[in-house]
């Protein structure tokens, strides 16, 4: 739904720590699927809501408002469980988090040789429980390697 959007993290370059305190819109991310297997992210560059710091990731925190998050504090930091949204603090009925690595991509050098190009990248998907969504082996969709459920 538009106020409990399925929202994509760019985690290449990041670890998941779900105790690591973050600064509020600092990981990658989209609410496009097709954007983020094709590794194309940016919402945080316009996101306006990133006065506090979250919990592992989140795509924003500000007065009143936590915006999709792992983790979040009153004023910044960890110690409530998940959210998912666009306003307020939404709970919904829980939060599913998958984390799963983009294949590899292929091509042939000069000689005709074929060579990996720099390593995949490693996307979580966080999804409304209330949202129902398999996920799909195959070209264009990578099942999860693992699914995380949070409980701080």
């Amino acid at each position: 739904s538009d106020s409990q959007p399925i929202t994509y993290f760019d985690f290449s370059n990041k670890i998941f720590d779900s105790t690591a305190v973050v600064e509020p819109c600092s990981t990658p991310w989209t609410l496009s699927e097709t954007d983020a297997l094709a590794g194309t992210f940016g919402g945080e560059e316009t996101e306006t809501c990133c006065l506090y710091t979250v919990c592992n990731f989140g795509r924003g925190h500000c007065g009143g408002t936590v915006k999709t998050s792992y983790g979040w504090k009153g004023y910044g930091g960890c110690g409530n469980n998940p959210v998912v949204g666009t306003g307020g603090v939404s709970y919904g009925s829980g939060v599913h988090i998958y984390v799963w690595g983009l294949p590899t991509r292929r091509r042939l050098d000069e000689g005709g040789t074929d060579s990996a190009e720099e390593g995949s990248a490693v996307v979580n998907k966080v999804v409304p429980s209330t949202t129902t969504r398999r996920l799909q082996s195959g070209t264009n969709s990578p099942s999860p390697s693992s699914a995380v459920t949070p409980s701080a």
